[in-house]
């Protein structure tokens, strides 16, 4: 059996200060100090919390000498572990959650088991463990039981009974006891279990089995398709409270990139919602956000990693976004968000090449050749897993375009405005206001995190139908010099999982997520003149349009070889009445199998028809 090595370290502190009734006043007392300091026992922050509240907690003690204990500075686990404070910087801010905790948005018992969900120790969640040993208990559970029996010994899966068993023999220390005791008291408070027991020891039982599996999910690292499955809709809904309007399925597509891989490409038309998007869903989870501004004059990746100061051998010139790879680095279980706005007004190549290579190969960066710390910044860093690359993209004659490689190691996504989208805007325009989706999101975020780091759920219908479609692509395009590799068809795999797992489980999400990828996997590594790109744009316009019937179990293409003849035939431009562009071309069909790329190679082809030249990229 596993055993829980540590004595749990979940330290809690002033307990009172965990009371739902000391929450609320104190947060709206915290808010008018926001931005103050707090280490200072005699900050002016605590006269007012004792004047208000009381002296119990203890807001600060005496330790003399004029010295004062500060309750934020010594037991910050009520505020920080809830994530209703920031207080990192030695100064009190209030977190997305805690504002929507202040404004009656979420309850604290709600608070409690998001933080039940969310806290993690050496990668396990004991919370959840906790939760799911309750859920398997045929009869109530004491302390000792919790914290010798299922904290060390079980896991789920295990034999509870088998473990309380053993646990019973055993002696619990005082240490012991008050942790677990304190975890359960918790858990009470939020309705999760209830003290059946004349004392506070216990025994314990379940009391609410629906909250109860809501936080033992945690405990495998398990990723539950319907809670992210809703995560596209609510994006769309609360964005829109916020002032600003993305489709459901871009939304859609722009988390399931996130969770394929860590660095995604928004590109197309300027002014069109692609830094906003990044903005808007990183403040919507609640995470951080860092916001950096590539300049024309990046030649090499000091301006994303700095570098030692060559005149002090002691200090490092650090970036900002170094900065924040190093707090994401301090917070594995938060996800963090790097903007790198307008990418491209540099060549990506001189200053990213490095950060590429990490994604890609795992392998640490090198940040300087000293063997300890220096100025705080280590040797060599690894990319933290929970930080997200997003990089904005625009077109035109100060820009430089993506090389193939670069694009083949990111989902691009491109932006347009139709006519419908900016009617509705026109209609219903408003004052676009980040903060009104801040945190709203913020129930998501855990899950996605763990989605990006699990494996992706793949049935054999869709696996089989995947086959199928490369198969087909690739004996096409191969003849014309667009062939794909291992990595292109292995984060199509993945992405194909990922936007099911964002999809709601009545719907199949198959067709719409190969298309996408025809869009942001297949189609941006093109660039080229007329002579190069026709014969590969035209069969690529053949594959999407022709509607697919599927036969068998598991599922295959029926006449796969007759669409395979006709795309070929079609790129060697010998039967024009195939070609989607061509004014004696057959009629188009109503629907067709993959709209998104079907378009999309039109509006290059009709591109290197005007001026002899397309790629991907547009202005």
């Amino acid at each position: 059996m596993p055993e829980y090595r540590n004595e749990f370290p979940f330290d809690p502190g002033a307990e009172v200060s965990w009371t739902d009734e000391k929450w609320l006043p104190a947060l709206e007392i915290i808010s008018r100090h926001e931005g103050e300091g707090f280490r200072d026992g005699q900050a002016a922050v605590y006269d007012e919390l004792e004047k208000r509240l009381g002296k119990t907690p203890a807001w600060r003690s005496n330790e003399g000498g004029g010295k004062y204990r500060s309750i934020f500075r010594d037991y910050p686990q009520p505020w920080t572990r809830t994530k209703l404070l920031d207080i990192s910087d030695g100064k009190l801010h209030l977190t997305p959650r805690g504002k929507r905790v202040l404004a009656g948005q979420l309850q604290p018992a709600d608070v409690l088991i998001l933080m039940f969900q969310e806290y993690s120790e050496d990668g396990e969640y004991p919370f959840g463990i906790i939760a799911s040993a309750f859920l398997e208990a045929h009869e109530p559970l004491d302390v000792r039981d919790v914290f010798l029996g299922v904290l060390k010994r079980f896991r789920p899966g295990d034999n509870l009974a088998q473990a309380i068993g053993i646990a019973r023999t055993e002696t619990l220390n005082d240490r012991g006891a008050r942790v677990v005791r304190m975890m359960l008291r918790l858990m009470a408070r939020a309705g999760l279990v209830k003290d059946v027991g004349p004392s506070d020891l216990g025994p314990w039982r379940a009391w609410n089995a629906e909250l109860l599996q809501r936080v033992a999910r945690s405990a495998t690292r398990s990723v539950s398709a319907a809670a992210l499955g809703a995560l596209p809709d609510r994006a769309k809904s609360d964005f829109e409270d916020g002032g600003f309007f993305f489709d459901e399925e871009l939304v859609r597509r722009f988390a399931s990139a996130l969770v394929t891989k860590r660095f995604v490409i928004l590109t197309g038309l300027t002014g069109s919602g692609k830094t906003k998007l990044a903005q808007a869903f990183a403040q919507w989870l609640g995470a951080p956000y860092a916001m950096i501004a590539v300049g024309a004059d990046w030649t090499n990746n000091e301006n994303i990693v700095g570098y030692p100061d060559a005149f002090d051998p002691k200090s490092f010139v650090r970036t900002p976004t170094l900065s924040f790879m190093l707090d994401a680095s301090g917070k594995p279980d938060v996800p963090h968000f790097l903007i790198l706005d307008e990418m491209n007004l540099s060549h990506v190549e001189r200053y990213f090449a490095d950060f590429l290579s990490a994604i890609e190969s795992g392998e640490a960066l090198h940040l300087h050749d000293g063997e300890n710390d220096r100025d705080g910044v280590p040797p060599t860093l690894k990319l933290p897993s929970n930080l997200f690359v997003v990089g904005t993209v625009n077109v035109d004659e100060t820009t430089y375009l993506f090389s193939p490689k670069v694009l083949d190691r990111a989902n691009a996504i491109e932006f347009r405005v139709s006519d419908d989208q900016l009617s509705g805007y026109l209609q219903n325009a408003a004052t676009v206001d980040l903060t009104r989706v801040a945190g709203r999101g913020d129930t998501f975020s855990a899950g996605l995190l763990t989605a990006s780091r699990s494996p992706m759920p793949e049935s054999e219908a869709s696996k089989s139908r995947l086959v199928s479609e490369i198969e087909l692509w690739h004996s096409v395009l191969s003849q014309f010099g667009g062939e794909f590799g291992y990595r292109a068809v292995s984060e199509i795999r993945r992405f194909i999982g990922a936007h099911q797992l964002l999809t709601p489980t009545t719907a199949s999400s198959f067709d719409a997520a190969f298309d996408a990828q025809i869009v942001q996997k297949l189609l941006p590594k093109l660039s080229g003149s007329r002579r190069e790109l026709e014969p590969i744009l035209v069969a690529v316009a053949v594959l999407c349009e022709r509607q697919r019937t599927w036969v068998g179990d598991p599922p295959s293409i029926d006449g796969s070889d007759e669409l395979r003849k006709a795309a070929i035939r079609a790129a060697k431009l010998d039967d024009l009445s195939l070609h989607p562009l061509d004014e004696h071309s057959e009629p188009r069909a109503s629907t067709m199998s993959y709209p998104l790329g079907y378009g999309k190679a039109c509006r290059m082809l009709q591109r290197l028809t005007q001026v002899g030249f397309a790629s991907f990229a547009e202005a």
